[in-house]
């Protein structure tokens, strides 16, 4: 695997891990913020998905 490969692999492991924390330890402070969380999904999916429009 290349660095970058490998990079965000554990970037993605982590960022899993924390919801897996925030979901079992304090699921009622967590699913407090999911629509704001389901809210701010949108841009973000745009600007990494679509990388901006830029075919």
């Amino acid at each position: 695997m290349t660095r970058p490969a490998i990079l965000r692999t554990v970037v993605i492991t982590v960022v899993l891990l924390a919801i897996v924390y925030l979901l079992t330890r304090h699921a009622d402070h967590a699913l407090q913020y999911l629509p704001v969380l389901v809210i701010l999904a949108c841009p973000l999916m745009h600007i990494f998905m679509h990388r901006g429009h830029r075919h």
